[in-house]
């Protein structure tokens, strides 16, 4: 069976306008050797059809229909079925420069890990050649054992989209690493993945990927904001970090911690102010109580949390268990 050094996988759902242009790119890259991998997760437009015709033009596009599961189970197929040594995530309405898996392959090496930079517009200003993009590579972190990694950590705290990076698709595999079907899914699924890498490397100039910014990706309401049980999965990888390359008392986990609860656990009882997600006020305070009861919250680095006066006080009312005045004043802040 041939084993192509990059399997590229797109979940396709409904994407018959904007999917030619993404698969076009992909089939256009200066690198030959890679198999592309179609999605098609319950698709009740033309995309099928649009799959099957590419597939039968190329013999390195390969697809797969199956019942309409969510962008999760689209991705957790492709990895099932990929046969490439190393995994590309591409989103079916996106573009992928010509030099992308080139670039990648030349600069990943035997590591576990690549990450690189994207473009973004809205898809009116869309340019194939933009004038200022970036195809610098010289400007490169890389970490080649653990030691460095603990040293280098910095670059892999950050909430990394999965379409600026490149995976292996051997550790995806032997250690179970797959999409949760949550909110923000990439974000949980690289934080797992990181616990498994021994390498990587970062090209923080170099935009491979071009990603378009629409009413839906800007996300509005509460429709993007984690639940609890999203935070409960990112303290068990951090945790796993913790004992894997000793964080207990580092700066890096203090920061985790901080970001997951000003960003994550506060957005998740903010959500509940919403119009498209309002709860009773018996539900709220619950939250509220929760939020106060929370391991992390009572962790967190209150200077940190701090930075904007907003947040200061929903840390103050909350730690001293105002969560009338709190409750109160998050509805009028939501209302403006």
């Amino acid at each position: 069976m041939n084993t192509p050094k990059i399997s590229a996988i797109v979940p396709v759902y409904n994407a018959e306008r904007y999917l030619p242009m993404l698969v076009d790119s992909i089939l256009a890259q200066t690198f030959r050797d890679f198999e592309l991998l179609l999605v098609d997760d319950g698709s009740t437009d033309s995309s099928p059809a649009l799959c099957d015709a590419y597939a039968a033009r190329d013999e390195r596009v390969r697809v797969i229909h199956k019942a309409n599961g969510g962008v999760s189970s689209a991705r957790n197929r492709g990895i099932e079925e990929a046969r490439g040594e190393y995994v590309f995530f591409a989103d079916n309405d996106d573009y992928v420069f010509p030099d992308c898996f080139a670039t990648a392959v030349e600069t990943i090496g035997e590591r576990d890990f690549l990450i690189f930079e994207a473009c973004s517009t809205l898809r009116s200003e869309f340019n194939p050649n933009p004038q200022n993009r970036s195809t610098d590579t010289t400007d490169r972190i890389e970490a080649n054992s653990l030691d460095e990694i603990k040293a280098k950590i910095d670059v892999l705290r950050e909430g990394t989209v999965i379409w600026i990076c490149l995976y292996k698709r051997k550790i995806l595999v032997e250690n179970n690493v797959f999409f949760e079907n949550v909110k923000s899914e990439d974000i949980l699924f690289n934080r797992r993945y990181f616990n498994y890498i021994n390498s990587f490397v970062q090209i923080s100039k170099y935009q491979g990927y071009y990603w378009f910014l629409t009413p839906h990706s800007q996300g509005s309401g509460s429709a993007y904001y984690v639940d609890k049980d999203w935070v409960a999965r990112m303290d068990e990888e951090i945790h796993i970090s913790d004992e894997r390359l000793g964080f207990e008392d580092h700066s890096w986990r203090q920061y985790y911690i901080n970001k997951l609860v000003t960003m994550c656990l506060l957005r998740y009882l903010i959500k509940g102010y919403y119009a498209d997600y309002p709860l009773p006020r018996k539900e709220r305070k619950a939250r509220w109580v929760w939020l106060r009861q929370n391991r992390l919250f009572q962790e967190v680095n209150r200077e940190f949390a701090g930075k904007t006066r907003s947040m200061k006080v929903l840390f103050w009312l909350c730690q001293h268990g105002l969560f009338g005045a709190a409750d109160a004043l998050l509805k009028i802040a939501i209302r403006h």
